[in-house]
């Protein structure tokens, strides 16, 4: 056997072995959580067309305020936790009136945009302190 060939062989068992270009793996996205549940979004929806979507645009894509889904709301990668926004819209909304609402209604408004950014429904109800205390990211899931 040339001396060519003696080195070409174990270059090509390695690399049948060990590929030169691995592909990276691919880690399925978790899926989001399911923190509330249908009647409480369908409520929220109903306390959005009349609180928010003056400003929030009726689809909740903006308008003279941030979109609350689509490409333009959060990412993942920004990761902003369900209880930050949810202190947020307490403390600042509606808009010249925040605080106004009872915390059930914040609480069905919040499950209303987890719905619209396609978070699934649960067998539980957010509630108020559970929004409030969550780590959960909240982000544009629907694909």
């Amino acid at each position: 056997m040339s001396l060519c060939k003696q080195l070409l062989f174990p270059v090509l068992a390695l690399t049948l072995i060990f590929p030169l270009s691995r592909a990276p793996a691919q880690v399925p996205e978790e899926a989001p959580a399911a923190l509330y549940q249908a009647v409480q979004a369908q409520r929220g929806k109903a306390i959005y067309a009349s609180k928010c979507a003056v400003c929030h645009g009726k689809a909740l894509t903006g308008g003279g305020a941030p979109a609350l889904t689509g490409t333009q709301f959060f990412t993942r990668e920004m990761n902003n936790k369900i209880g930050d926004v949810f202190r947020y819209m307490v403390h600042e909304m509606p808009a010249g009136q925040p605080g106004s609402l009872t915390h059930e209604q914040y609480a069905d408004l919040m499950s209303f945009i987890l719905q619209a950014n396609g978070f699934p429904t649960g067998e539980s109800p957010l509630s108020y302190d559970a929004a409030l205390e969550s780590a959960e990211i909240i982000y544009f899931a629907k694909r």
